[in-house]
């Protein structure tokens, strides 16, 4: 049994490794360090020292401590650890210093270890179960009453130096400061000290006093011993310290006893019932629980255990286990009854199983105490014998339950009370056997004498059938041992009351043996089979048969079997049989059944055929089912179907399904392929029950090849959108001839990347290429309207540009009403940079008329008209060469 002994001796020595302990602290308990200082073996006196003090860090932290140890007047430096000596849980490099005239004259390292609780400090697999349990309760209060004596011990220790302080200081009050190493810092901390405020500084010795004159002025006061100064800070960190691990203490509930029946998983652990929206099972393999939520799974799902005693209210509840995620992460919390939820805790996926301790309040709790509901948002396994559930808030170590431990006890004592019979028995049968030894002797002497006269009889006789006839009319019971035994006729082995038992016996007739007798197991279905079982070997075949057989899964008038006519009246028969032979093994002896239907219909429910040539000219494997289905099932691994030449899905009359994922992801996810009734192929991914999902439908015609998309219900849809990186096609075309092709639908002008058509060129097939907008054509730079911020038009070249003049086009025709003159007049000509060249880098002066400046004729939005600025130039030429003419006159 591991023991913890909170007072730890070292011996260090300057010049050589000494083996100490491996000290081992609960954190916050209280523990003492006895040093003894050695010089290459040799003991050295340290009465003579100065001062002592202790360093630790933090080895993972690096957070650094020193207090001061003092000598206990006979033999050791004593070192009491402080609560900033424990304040972190792993290893603390430490280190004794001693002093002598204010000079350092030793400095010798050595560790300790810190844990959280009392069962990770020592080797909890020392304990048996029943230690482990009483150890815990009996540590709790040992450490309670230790640390209630300390804190008297240190009261009554703070007490004496108070007294001790008041003698040897003056009248006035002193307001103990804590403790400072140097002066520098003592005016640090203290920049503003009140009347009576006294502390001591390490590098000086000495006690320092405020007497309130002077802000600079701290008086050294004598006559205080410096190590019971440093005691009364100790004491009353201590106490401190104390406090915090009373109230620890009294927070802490252990419950320690499991409510979980079952949970070392060696026989199916029961659920208090059972949810669709879960499956539950547990693997033999590694004896390991598994919950998974199904498609069915919402966010107040749970599974429901049945606990063995009713929940305390107002208390906690603690259910702690090993975990693997099997995919993703899973957000885990339990409840009991009505009670709240524990505080969440989320997984991650890992292949090693991860420790995971859940606490909830009963506060609460008022009804269905005995329930405790575990939810997990994903699927999950439990390792075996660690699923606990405990009243109070601390976990401990598994155990099993009370009820499986008094299970296995109430077996022990079964067991052991029939060995006790047995053994009363078996001193009986000694007893009569002594009595009974001396008679046996002289019959045996007697038979040896007849054996021998039978002997001689035997040897006379040449008729083997009257040897045979005399040995079959013998006593009842005949050893027989020879080189050949011959029956003749049949053999019948009878076990009641010398008669055969019609439902128990083992009869050989020439090459058949039947073997028929009361049977009683469980089957991979969990239905029981206690009746009678039939094993015949006959025609060259084993024939294993169950007469109420068929009454296992009720199959009366769908079974092709057993529903026959005889005399043309209907007969339902029981029976079951299965087939093996040299050919294979079947639920009929032909392998078919078609000799037993009188339509001559395969009718088989099963048959594995070896030596098959049903899709092969080789020898190969076949498995059949005529009515029922043909299953390859994995529960947890793999199936694999390997071929080296060609591999075939067929399906005579119906699609081709394959369903991915099917327990992890939630709805029907069918990939479907299928034939529709005009032979166009269809592949659909969906739940074509809910008009989920889409796919595409293959033609099989040798003039009009076509992959078409379709909705669930394998009609062409427009909501079928196919979305690619890239398109290679020789045409484009409406898909029926009636619908627009929109490329992004419809853009707004600005030509970004997700709203524009983009192509090296354009060629038309046709004598024309139109162009249809419900505004005005514009070619502009890659930014066409640039949303907003300024159009930057580029140039078009062409041979020509023809303006549409017919009559046929126009309306409302006259003469003009304006002054063409005028309109010429008005409008000047500029040179000037265009905006968008600039941006482009073009540095190009370009010549014409500004809008904002021209005759209201010529405009055209913020264009200018040039058919109408040309037209207008046209009518004013007319005009001067009128007056040219004139003036020629």
């Amino acid at each position: 049994m591991s023991y913890f002994n909170n007072v730890y001796t070292l011996k260090l020595d300057i010049k050589q490794q000494n083996p100490n302990p491996v000290i081992r602290i609960v954190q916050y308990d209280s523990a003492v360090f006895k040093i003894e200082l050695y010089d290459n073996g040799r003991k050295i006196d340290i009465k003579d020292g100065e001062r002592f003090t202790v360093s630790v860090e933090h080895e993972a932290t690096g957070e650094t401590h020193s207090g001061i140890a003092k000598y206990d007047g006979e033999q050791f430096v004593v070192y009491d650890l402080r609560k900033a000596d424990m304040k972190n849980i792993g290893t603390y490099r430490a280190r004794f210093a001693s002093y002598k005239d204010r000079n350092r004259v030793s400095s010798l390292m050595f560790r300790y270890e810190v844990y959280e609780d009392y069962e990770t400090v020592g080797d909890a697999s020392e304990l048996t179960m029943l230690q482990e349990l009483f150890q815990e309760v009996e540590e709790v209060g040992r450490v309670t009453q230790r640390q209630g004596e300390y804190a008297e011990d240190r009261g009554d220790y703070a007490n004496a130096a108070g007294d001790y302080a008041n003698r040897a200081g003056d009248s006035q009050i002193m307001n103990w400061l804590p403790y400072v190493k140097t002066l520098a810092e003592r005016n640090k901390l203290y920049p503003n000290p009140e009347n009576g405020d006294t502390v001591y500084v390490i590098d000086e010795n000495k006690v320092f006093r405020y007497d309130g004159i002077d802000a600079l002025d701290w008086e050294a006061i004598s006559g205080y011993d410096t190590s019971v100064i440093q005691d009364i800070y100790n004491t009353k960190e201590d106490k401190t310290v104390v406090a915090k691990l009373r109230e620890d203490l009294n927070s802490l509930t252990i419950g320690a006893r499991n409510l979980l029946t079952g949970t070392d998983f060696e026989k199916p652990m029961n659920l208090k019932y059972t949810s669709p929206t879960f499956t539950f099972t547990q693997n033999k393999s590694d004896s390991s629980m598994t919950l998974a939520p199904t498609d069915k799974y919402v966010s107040t799902s749970a599974v429901y255990f049945d606990l063995e005693k009713e929940a305390l209210e107002n208390n906690f509840f603690t259910l702690s286990f090993n975990v693997k995620v099997l995919s993703g992460s899973a957000t885990l919390k339990f409840k009991v009854g009505d009670a709240a939820y524990s505080e969440p805790v989320t997984v991650k996926a890992s292949s090693n199983y991860q420790r995971v301790v859940l606490t909830a309040s009963t506060q609460d709790l008022k009804t269905n105490k005995t329930n405790l509901l575990l939810q997990t948002t994903s699927a999950i396994a439990i390792e075996k014998e660690s699923f606990k559930a405990e009243i109070g808030n601390r976990a401990t170590t598994w155990t099993p339950s009370y009820l499986d431990v008094k299970t296995k006890l109430d077996d022990y004592g079964t067991r052991i009370k029939g060995l006790e019979v047995e053994m009363n028995t078996n001193v009986v049968k000694k007893s009569v056997y002594e009595a009974d030894k001396s008679k046996n002797e002289e019959k045996l002497s007697k038979i040896i004498q007849d054996a021998n006269s039978l002997t001689s009889i035997v040897s006379k006789k040449v008729d083997k059938g009257q040897v045979k006839s005399m040995i079959n009319q013998t006593a009842e019971r005949i050893k027989i041992k020879a080189s050949n035994i011959d029956f003749d006729g049949v053999v019948v082995f009878k076990n009641r009351n010398n008669k055969i038992d019609p439902n128990a016996f083992v009869r050989i007739n020439g090459g058949e043996l039947t073997a028929k007798g009361y049977y009683r197991r469980v089957w991979r279905d969990g239905k029981a089979r206690n009746r009678v079982q039939v094993v015949q070997l006959t025609d060259g075949m084993l024939r294993i048969s169950d007469p109420k057989g068929d009454l296992v899964d009720s199959t009366k008038d769908r079974d092709y079997r057993y529903d026959i006519d005889v005399n043309g009246k209907k007969v339902y028969s029981t029976v079951r049989s299965l087939y093996y032979s040299s050919d294979g093994v079947s639920t009929y002896r032909d392998g078919s059944g078609k000799a037993f239907n009188k339509e001559g219909k395969v009718v088989s429910s099963g048959t594995i055929e070896f030596f098959s040539h049903e899709y092969s000219r080789s020898r190969g494997l076949t498995l059949y089912s005529a009515g029922g289905a043909i299953g390859l099932q994995a529960a947890n691994n793999a199936i694999h179907i390997d071929a080296a030449a060609t591999l075939y899905n067929r399906s005579r009359q119906a699609n081709v399904i394959i369903r991915p994922h099917e327990n992890v992801r939630k709805g029907i996810n069918d990939f479907k392929f299928g034939i529709s009734a005009d032979n166009t192929g269809r592949l659909v991914y969906g739940d074509e029950s809910k008009r989920l999902g889409v796919g595409l439908r293959f033609s099989k015609s040798s003039k009009n090849k076509v992959i078409t998309g379709i909705d669930s219900t394998g009609r062409a849809s427009s909501d079928v959108r196919l979305e690619i990186g890239e398109v290679r096609a020789n045409k484009i075309l409406s898909r029926d001839g009636k619908e627009t092709v929109y490329f992004n639908n419809a853009g707004s002008g600005n030509l970004t990347q997700s709203a524009t058509l983009r192509a090296g060129g354009i060629k038309t097939n046709a004598t024309n290429f139109y162009v249809g907008v419900r505004g005005e054509l514009r070619v502009t730079n890659t930014r066409g309207a640039n949303f907003g911020k300024g159009i930057g038009y580029m140039p078009v070249r062409a041979s020509k540009f023809n303006s549409v003049s017919s009559r046929k086009y126009k309306t409302n025709i006259k003469d003009l009403e304006i002054n063409s003159l005028d309109v010429l007049n008005s409008t000047d000509i500029k040179q000037y940079n265009l905006k968008s060249d600039l941006n482009d880098g073009i540095d190009k002066v370009k010549y014409g008329v500004i809008l904002e400046d021209s005759h209201d004729a010529l405009k055209e939005g913020d264009a200018i008209d040039v058919y109408t600025m040309t037209s207008i130039l046209w009518d004013v030429v007319k005009k001067q060469q009128k007056e040219i003419e004139q003036l020629k006159k």
